[in-house]
């Protein structure tokens, strides 16, 4: 390690300030510190104190090193890891003019409900006017319109829910309640419309193709592929399609024990069969939602990642592709598959929710004008 640091140094390469200690002097002074100090066969107190000092540098040192590293971190100026290229592909995912009017309509139909919800509430506080007033908060519309996200990933759901004359219950809240999650109930309406809810989604035609174009991996075994999404429903309904068309899947749900998480995970990482499974096959297919896969798992047996949801942003995207573009990635690259609808209104309003909540306050301050009742102040520009 020391004369790598010499060559380093006599190279010239700048100094990192967060790798101060792995200069060449720096290192050489703790390199002799820690073995003077290990040499003595007993060490007092005092040494003791200077030798954890010395430690605590050294391990500084390997937690940049080891621990910390990314494809981001440098090391006199060079970049600590060379991982294999990652290619990136927005794939468009277009929806029919008659499916993308039906979503925008019943977007509509959800803001008319809220601000008549609203409106109720400002009338009932205006009477009694003893509790604290209400707020329209664009939170509460963004919630409502999970229902318009799936549906631009699943537009037969709109067809579904008019035959059934129903509204389908898909928010996580409601999903973990009627325990639609993890192989719960089996009688949820749209597992038995999953097929032509599939065949309606283009998104789904997408994966389909890659995972029809899956081959081997660098050490000849069976490639292996990720989705995230962001709904633990969308989860849930891509498992029961695939299931269908024969793959084994694997499934992560907030819903599961850490346990039963790692017990996935480390099943589709290490080609073993899913305990209590229906198969001796490993998972090819692992899904899930950014949040669950956090910073701890990685999944470099595979070198494909579809990100499925609709408001997928930048900072999403780095961290699911992180899961396998990581440094024990062997083969010679990686590719990310963002589907998008950049067609969808919805999709835009997702990603400019800055601007949804200047527009809902402007509309709360409108709502109670409109009731007799003189409206808070809001800076828009902070909210």
């Amino acid at each position: 390690m020391l004369s790598w640091m010499m060559i380093l140094a006599t190279a010239g390469w700048e100094n990192d300030a967060r790798l101060q200690f792995a200069q060449h002097d720096q290192w050489k002074t703790l390199s002799a510190r820690v073995q003077l100090l290990i040499s003595k066969k007993q060490l007092f107190r005092t040494d003791q104190i200077e030798f954890w000092s010395a430690a605590h540098q050294f391990g500084q040192v390997l937690k940049c090193l080891m621990i910390h590293c990314t494809t981001k971190t440098s090391w006199f100026n060079k970049p600590i890891m060379e991982l294999p290229p990652n290619c990136h592909h927005d794939v468009l995912c277009s929806l029919e003019p008659k499916v993308r009017d039906k979503l925008q309509q019943h977007e509509e139909c959800e803001i008319q409900k809220l601000k008549d919800s609203y409106m109720r509430s400002l009338q009932e506080w205006k009477k009694h006017s003893q509790e604290s007033k209400s707020e329209l908060s664009s939170q509460t519309f963004f919630k409502k319109s999970h229902i318009n996200w799936i549906i631009a990933i699943f537009p037969a759901l709109l067809d579904l829910m008019k035959t059934e004359q129903c509204e389908l219950k898909l928010i996580n809240k409601e999903m973990m309640e009627n325990r639609w999650h993890a192989g719960g109930d089996k009688e949820a309406l749209y597992i038995h419309a999953i097929d032509a809810l599939a065949n309606s989604s283009s998104k789904c035609c997408v994966i389909q193709h890659i995972l029809q174009g899956m081959g081997r991996d660098y050490c000849g075994h069976p490639e292996k592929i990720v989705i995230l999404t962001e709904f633990p429903r969308v989860v849930h309904m891509l498992e029961m399609w695939l299931q269908k068309q024969g793959y084994c899947i694997t499934a992560v749900y907030s819903s599961m024990s850490v346990e039963d998480q790692d017990m996935c995970i480390n099943a589709f990482n290490q080609d073993l069969p899913l305990p209590g499974g229906e198969t001796d096959a490993s998972p090819g297919v692992l899904i899930s939602i950014l949040e669950i896969l956090g910073v701890g798992y990685t999944c470099v047996c595979a070198f494909q990642l579809i990100l499925l949801s609709p408001s997928w942003l930048e900072r999403d995207e780095a961290q699911g592709k992180a899961h396998i573009h990581h440094y024990r990635q062997m083969n010679e690259a990686t590719y990310t598959y963002c589907l998008v609808c950049r067609d969808v209104q919805v999709k835009s309003n997702i990603l400019d929710q800055q601007a949804m909540r200047k527009s809902f306050n402007e509309l709360a301050m409108s709502l109670q004008r409109e009731v007799g009742i003189v409206p808070d102040i809001i800076d828009l520009d902070t909210v």
